[in-house]
């Protein structure tokens, strides 16, 4: 199944349903307008359910390449590890072999490797979700795009399920290949999800304020160096705007039952 998160009226999907017209193997989905990336695999997975399927579903990214045998290695480990919510490849990206990356709760900020405080994650470019993880609700729907891969292993790590690196698969990802990087989609929707994770991810009150304290230093000083790095405005309009857009979503989200701020 191929969902289409294109907001082209439909002429990526159209472009699709052409290339592939005749094979009962893959289906296409979506095209009318952008839900994110949340909201699309959501919908996806729902559509799946409604349909009977009641196996497991593996997640890939437009811009990711599954290597041969990858599949089948991801399907051996939640076979020996039935604790295991979900499994997910290296990533070959930029020309080597990325390393575990950690999300700091505290400032937002990346790291691969060791990371004082820093909490591993899967990264959303290629899961494979054992059954009971194939729920219409997978993803938290407050983030467009980015951040919500994070928030999922968070989730998962609380209920006490466990996320898996498998190393012997293998996916090539190319990195924001439908955003681009320094575009001002990427840059506001980063800042976004980082101030939603703020939230997403404080266990207490005293965590919250932790949080926003830290992306009030780490915010800005990000915006500020990449505004130098590309020697462009982008940045620093994305700050601004992703601060209003993740404030807004929070908001808005906080209206439903699917809220998981702290209480």
């Amino acid at each position: 199944m191929i969902f289409d998160n294109s907001d082209d009226d439909g002429a990526s999907a159209g472009t699709l349903r052409t290339a592939f017209d005749g094979d009962a193997r893959v289906r296409i989905v979506g095209g009318n307008r952008n839900l994110g990336f949340a909201a699309g695999v959501n919908e996806a997975i729902a559509l799946l359910r409604d349909e009977g399927w009641k196996g497991r579903v593996l997640l890939v990214n437009n811009d990711a390449v599954v290597e041969a045998g990858a599949l089948g290695a991801l399907g051996r480990a939640l076979d020996n590890h039935p604790d295991v919510a979900m499994v997910y490849p290296r990533i070959f990206q930029g020309g080597k072999f990325q390393s575990l990356v950690r999300y700091h709760p505290a400032t937002g900020r990346l790291s691969q490797g060791s990371l004082q405080g820093g909490m591993p994650y899967a990264s959303g470019c290629c899961l494979l979700l054992a059954v009971a993880e194939v729920k219409a609700d997978l993803f938290d729907e407050t983030f467009f795009m980015y951040g919500e891969d994070v928030e999922l292993s968070a989730r998962l790590r609380r209920e006490g399920r466990r996320v898996m690196q498998v190393l012997d698969a293998v996916v090539v990802h190319e990195g924001s290949g439908g955003s681009g990087f320094n575009t001002l989609f990427y840059e506001t929707h980063t800042v976004a999800a980082h101030v939603i994770l703020a939230w997403r991810l404080a266990e207490t009150p005293a965590r919250l304020v932790l949080h926003v304290s830290g992306r009030l230093v780490f915010l800005p000083l990000r915006a500020m160096l990449r505004a130098m790095r590309y020697r462009s405005w982008i940045p620093l309009r994305g700050l601004v705007d992703g601060v209003r857009i993740g404030r807004a979503a929070l908001r808005a989200r906080a209206k439903t039952p699917a809220d998981h701020a702290p209480r």
